[in-house]
């Protein structure tokens, strides 16, 4: 898991990193996809957590509120019209 991580953290397309996740994961269909989204995710944002305190501390002061991803994906962010899935947050 750390290592699908690891291997995209320089990646700024959603695109590009959906496709370095498929090489961990071989040719797979968009089911697949699905299932290993959110492990790579929360595997990101645990090694984000780990390496930036400010990250980390921030979080802790949401307090239970909720937090919007604002970008342009309608998956991991709230998409341009707010009305994404914003999944990244909820993770």
């Amino acid at each position: 898991m750390f290592e699908e991580a690891e291997s995209i953290t320089h990646i700024e397309s959603p695109y590009d990193v959906k496709t370095e996740v498929r090489k961990h994961i071989g040719d797979s269909k968009t089911k697949s996809w699905e299932e290993h989204s959110k492990r790579t995710m929360c595997s990101l944002l645990a090694k984000k957590r780990e390496g930036c305190p400010e990250f980390s501390e921030a979080l802790k002061n949401t307090k239970g509120k909720e937090i919007l991803h604002n970008v342009a994906s309608n998956v991991w962010g709230t998409g341009l019209d707010g009305s994404g899935e914003n999944r990244s947050a909820k993770y």
